[in-house]
């Protein structure tokens, strides 16, 4: 059986969902990682063929203890998505704001919520078992993804594919060219990560690997570890290169 670990489940209505759908539920166990209490009835219904799962009501982040969550103005139906723990100053009126306005909820409407925290290192030691082969981490972390993977140690799990969202990188309007992002891929290049050819295409410049999310409706990056790719597919993954 394999195993994923998704962390920013919501409402579970989202393409794990539907890359479950389409392997197999009985082939999977699945860690799903949401701060949102509200979310965890919805999960359970949406996920009520998948008979091995665990639901965790925590915050990945880049440490230990306890984080300020800002829910958007769906926090009560469970129904979340653009909650998020990071805050950033606009340049309008100078003021740090929380990162659902910037995504258009009302700021009185939004929900500021201790949750528990840990980062991915400590919650693999604390609940994964140990050898435990992690076919596929799913990360949609609203702006955090890329530090969450920065700052993992990679060296001691068996993680076969990692997709994460990029275009919070840095901030809401992040994306390919922000220090965060490189930060992530470097960090998994070290590990012997490498991304699929099929998601990017070269910069004019040739200095690096882009993509134009806008026109292309995609969000996310996936690296696989050299160890899973084949002789064949060799040719369908590269190593970023930043210049």
């Amino acid at each position: 059986m394999k195993t994923i670990i998704q962390i920013g489940t919501a409402d579970g209505d989202d393409e794990v969902f539907s890359y479950l759908q389409k392997n197999g539920f009985d082939n999977y166990n699945v860690y799903f990682v949401e701060p949102n209490t509200y979310s965890k009835p919805l999960i359970e219904e949406q996920y009520k063929n998948l008979k091995n799962k665990e639901i965790f009501p925590i915050a990945i982040t880049y440490y230990d203890g306890d984080v300020d969550m800002f829910f958007d103005s769906n926090y009560e139906t469970g129904r979340s998505y653009h909650s998020s723990v990071r805050q950033s100053f606009s340049k309008a009126d100078g003021q740090k704001h929380s990162f659902p306005e910037f995504l258009g909820h009302k700021k009185e409407e939004i929900k500021k919520v201790r949750v528990p925290c840990l980062t991915l290192n400590t919650f693999m030691l604390k609940y994964v078992q140990p050898n435990t082969e992690i076919e596929h981490l799913f990360i949609d972390a609203e702006g955090c993804d890329c530090d969450i993977i920065s700052k993992a140690d990679f060296s001691n799990s068996i993680i076969n594919n990692i997709t994460f969202e990029y275009i919070h990188a840095g901030g809401v309007n992040g994306g390919m060219g922000k220090p965060e992002f490189r930060d992530a891929v470097e960090n998994l290049q070290k590990n012997d990560f490498y991304l699929q050819k099929t998601e990017v295409e070269r910069n004019d410049n040739g200095s690096t690997f882009t993509k134009d999310w806008i026109s292309k409706g995609g969000y996310n990056v996936t690296f696989a570890h050299k160890r899973t790719i084949s002789f064949d597919k060799r040719d369908d993954y590269v190593k970023v290169d930043f210049k």
